[in-house]
């Protein structure tokens, strides 16, 4: 598919799109939460959709489907898959960390880059920006899971090639200083604006119409591991994020979420 290939939604299919977003919008964090906690499936909202009509697209018009196209099937799985993204984070947030029972958590920061670069490579090419990996080392190992280490970096690269401008370049770099791990994420985008710079990784705060947890949930991650994370404007243009790592797990943690003052 062309990079520069975009659709145009018909007014049914913004209309359908605006439906099922609106649907969503019902269940709050709380209903979730509830959910969550006494792990109970999800009966009044999975019966909305079926009484909507919304789960029926899924399925061939012979065998009792809703007969919409291919389109209109994606459009809904992209908001349920919206709203399925923004329910990890809520839950995410509101569960407490959880730190192993002692034993040493290592990844290598390399492979993990280079992971989140595969998978993100073609969203990237679909908005024409190019997307640089570049690291100083082809191996470092430091001292936080992969899956969490996987999440962070996803969440970062994707915040960056939302803010670059078609034709515009998201770098990842990863590299050792003073006996840290450094990961670097950087785009040429509008930068973060001044007044959300000490902001940003508070809890809910958000200048899009996400949830404002990721960056919040990243900055718990880090620091409940002995690191660090600090999001600056770069001279030339853009934002840029630092994740400082450990490359060995410190002997006493610090609670998740707890802010440094270093």
């Amino acid at each position: 598919m062309p990079a520069d290939m975009t659709f145009v939604l018909s007014d049914e299919q913004k209309a359908l799109k605006a439906a099922v977003y609106d649907l969503c919008r019902q269940y709050p964090a709380e209903y979730w939460r509830e959910l969550d906690a006494k792990r109970e499936y999800p009966e009044a909202f999975v019966n909305e959709l079926t009484k909507a009509g919304y789960l029926a697209v899924l399925i061939p018009e012979e065998y009792g489907g809703g007969g919409l196209g291919i389109m209109e099937a994606a459009l809904i799985l992209e908001e349920i898959g919206r709203l399925s993204a923004k329910l990890n984070q809520l839950l995410q947030f509101s569960r407490p960390a959880v730190l192993g029972d002692g034993k040493t958590t290592k990844c290598d920061a390399c492979e993990v880059a280079r992971d989140v670069a595969s998978v993100l490579c073609r969203d990237a090419q679909t908005k024409g920006i190019a997307l640089e990996l570049a690291p100083s080392t082809s191996s470092l190992k430091v001292a936080v899971g992969t899956e969490a280490l996987n999440d962070i970096l996803t969440n970062l690269v994707v915040n960056a090639l939302d803010a670059a401008p078609r034709g515009g370049h998201v770098q990842v770099g990863v590299s050792k200083k003073d006996g840290m791990g450094l990961i670097v994420v950087e785009d040429d985008g509008p930068g973060i604006p001044k007044e959300a710079l000490g902001k940003i990784f508070d809890p809910f705060f958000t200048t899009t119409d996400g949830t404002g947890l990721g960056l919040s949930i990243s900055y718990g991650i880090i620091c409940s591991h002995g690191g660090h994370i600090a999001a600056e404007n770069r001279d030339q243009g853009g934002a840029r994020f630092i994740l400082t790592l450990p490359v060995r797990q410190p002997a006493v943690l610090a609670r998740r979420g707890e802010r440094s003052e270093a």
